[in-house]
């Protein structure tokens, strides 16, 4: 029985009619414009006719010839589109959006006029698939839980891989009535329609409630007759996931994950093709690591070719002998994003009581990075905690100074961790890390403890029910005089937005994570001025780099948490006395992780890294752990073949301008604060020689490592 929506649907729907010029009028928006050959993780689909392709980019929708060439934009503004699909005569295109306002939401593109419109009006709507008469759509509408429920998606919080879905169906002409297609929430992932016309889906069945300590499924693929019963058609192990049947109705291909994956987990991926009834798996080809749901690959309706996103192109597979042809691709992309808000501003009070002694660095080679290396033995003189002149040691010399002879050691500026949680301070001071961007947890300022630019507690660690919970939220942390406000994923994309334009108001810059191609686009579009950890368990290609790029948007892949150390510690386990040993070292989910495919997930986070610094992303050293480990992420921003130079410009001089304070720190000039670290090996020669600390100063105060770094044991 069909259920109509309220009057306010029915008007809505008739006049809400959203084109993709609108957000123009919104004078915080610039737009960004560049051409690309490369596109992460695309959602494809095929016409009807077989003519052309629908891909994702960006968050924009494009269409593409299926034999190649000019990729053309169909959708814009300050949006995230994905999940397209083409009527079945091929005239228009429904597609899933955050456009007004929501999670998600479904809407249609008519492909002649450009006009874009509305359809559903739920709180988390995805995955919209075409009835075979083209007359309305069948799509996935998340439910949310009370705040107190056990299921993982409360009040408040995005949709999840174990977020529970019903079935809607929607009848696009007259009042735009929805019909409940199932009615009990189930883990349903896939919704699609058989040749025959037989509506189809995909229920997961966990075996146990802890998904981390026991992730084993299986998964129903159910069919509804024309009759409403409902039967199920095959039972697969684990957590297929994408299907799509196969033209001639003989099978579904899906996409295959190894095991459930979570946003750290670099879970193995293969598109395989399974029979209808019964039958193995046949296996078609292997898809990068990713995270996300976006149906990267679609067969064609004539002949069955699979065409598929893969490795940052388009690819045309022939299932009758394997074989991959590239499709030549380019794109021209526009672009509305906001401005990163700058950081604020620091000033440093003249130093209070007591003030250390002035110091004279005799026979020292100090870091130039404008010439590009360390010059001659040359002498640092430091007063009230600042260099006052670099050169020729002075005839005359402030009283009490203390004279010290380095013996032709190496001075660099004091390092910058970008992504710490708390710790010990003096731990971290010994390791030569004189300041520290702490996201939720700091530590009280003094003479023994780095500088903290702290955000204090995240948005997202405690309960964020409405817009205004999260408004009221960045207003308090602001008058809390908070460096800048992270917001976490776990909260919905519209309370996620409403914090962002508090913050933006307030010029408070905002950090986020950056974990998927949707997540970076997304805080892009609002204006994040830094994003945390690597993107996903792939590689990111030209698309994002160039955006993350023009946009200004600074990038902190926190490499060694992202299987840098699991894998360092697998090959070197001897390296594990070089930090703390009360530190715990590699996430549980990293510890049994195959190498192999360790080692594959890495390659793919060092050469994402290499291409971002190569087209000019603003790159931070961040480790979202404990003292020490800033020099192992130092080490893996070499192995991407970053300059010994530019890894330590990154956790120095750029450290300094991601927190406002270029004016006094990341340089060793004269007038700023005597922040520095002597090494007694060259880093330029090898990075790893950034371990050999002799002594650190802060401040002007000086401190022997040795006397102060905790037990390696």
């Amino acid at each position: 029985m069909l259920h109509p929506r309220p009057v306010w649907f029915a008007l809505g729907l008739a006049t809400l009619v959203l084109l993709n010029t609108a957000a123009a009028q919104d004078d915080d928006l610039r737009i960004i414009e560049f051409e690309t050959t490369e596109v992460t993780a695309p959602h494809v689909v095929v016409s009807p006719d077989g003519e052309s392709l629908i891909l994702t980019l960006l968050g924009k929708l494009f269409r593409l010839p299926s034999e190649g060439g000019e990729a053309k934009q169909l959708t814009f503004g300050p949006y995230f589109d994905t999940d397209p699909v083409i009527s079945p005569d091929g005239s228009l295109l429904a597609f899933t959006s955050d456009r007004d306002g929501s999670e998600g939401n479904i809407f249609l593109l008519n492909l002649s006029s450009g006009e874009v419109r509305q359809v559903t009006h739920e709180l988390s709507a995805a995955r919209p698939a075409w009835t075979k008469d083209g007359e309305g759509l069948v799509y996935l509408s998340f439910t949310r839980q009370a705040r107190d429920s056990p299921q993982p998606w409360k009040v408040g919080e995005s949709p999840t891989p174990t977020t529970p879905a019903v079935i809607r169906r929607l009848v696009l002409h007259g009042e735009g009535d929805v019909e409940a297609v199932t009615v009990d929430p189930q883990l349903i992932r896939s919704v699609f329609f058989l040749p025959d016309g037989r509506l189809a889906w995909t229920v997961i069945e966990p075996k146990s409630d802890d998904w981390s300590s026991n992730p084993e499924a299986t998964t129903r693929v159910e069919v509804m007759d024309e009759g409403g019963t409902v039967s199920t058609l095959r039972t697969i192990a684990g957590y297929p996931d994408c299907f799509a049947a196969s033209p001639t109705g003989d099978g579904l291909y899906y996409r295959r994950s190894h095991r459930f994956w979570d946003s750290w987990v670099p879970a193995s991926e293969d598109l395989v093709f399974a029979p209808v009834h019964e039958g193995p798996e046949i296996f078609i080809a292997p898809l990068s690591r990713r995270r996300g749901w976006a149906r990267r690959f679609a067969p064609a309706p004539k002949n069955g070719d699979i065409y598929l996103g893969e490795a940052g192109r388009i690819w045309k597979i022939d299932v009758s002998s394997g074989a991959w042809e590239p499709i030549p691709f380019r794109a021209k992309v526009s672009l509305q994003v906001r401005d990163p808000v700058p950081p604020l501003k620091q000033s440093f009070n003249p130093a209070e009581t007591p003030v250390p002694d002035p110091v004279l660095l005799q026979r020292v080679r100090v870091l130039d990075f404008r010439a590009g290396g360390f010059g001659l033995e040359t002498s640092l003189l430091i007063q009230e905690g600042r260099i006052l002149r670099i050169g020729p040691e002075p005839r005359l010399l402030p009283s009490e100074t203390t004279i010290v002879d380095t013996r032709g050691r190496f001075a660099i500026p004091g390092l910058f961790d970008l992504h710490i949680h708390g710790g010990d301070p003096e731990a971290f001071l010994s390791y030569g890390v004189t300041s520290v961007r702490s996201l939720g947890w700091g530590w009280e300022e003094s003479a023994s403890a780095p500088r903290s630019f702290s955000t204090e507690p995240n948005l997202g660690d405690q309960y964020i029910g409405s817009e205004q919970d999260a408004r009221s939220y960045v207003r308090l942390w602001k008058g809390r005089a908070a460096q800048l406000i992270k917001i976490y994923n776990t909260i919905s994309r519209p309370l996620q937005r409403a914090a962002a334009e508090e913050a933006r108001r307030l010029r408070l810059p905002i950090a986020g994570h950056g974990t998927t191609v949707q997540e970076i686009t997304q805080n892009v579009i609002l204006g994040y001025s830094f994003l945390e950890h690597a993107a996903g368990p792939s590689r990111v290609y030209k698309d994002v780099l160039t955006m993350l790029a023009m946009s200004g948007t600074r990038w902190d892949p926190t490499l060694a948490v992202r299987g840098g150390q699991a894998l360092l510690l697998r090959d070197a386990p001897g390296r594990r006395k070089e930090v703390p040993g009360s530190v715990p070292l590699v996430p549980p989910f990293l510890r049994q992780l195959d190498t192999q495919l360790l080692r594959g997930y890495w390659a793919d986070q060092l050469a994402a890294v290499r291409d971002a610094h190569r087209h000019g992303v603003k790159l931070h050293a961040g480790t979202d752990q404990g003292a020490g480990f800033l020099h192992w992420e130092l080490e893996h921003f070499a192995q991407a073949g970053l300059p010994p130079l530019e890894v330590i410009r990154i956790a120095t001089q750029e450290g300094a301008v991601a927190v406002g304070a270029e004016d006094h720190l990341g340089t060793l000039e004269p007038g700023k604060l005597a922040d520095l670290v002597l090494l007694d090996k060259n880093p330029l020669e090898d990075i790893k020689n950034t371990q050999s600390i002799w002594r650190v100063i802060k401040g002007g105060w000086m401190f022997d490592p040795e006397t102060m770094q905790p037990d390696r044991n």
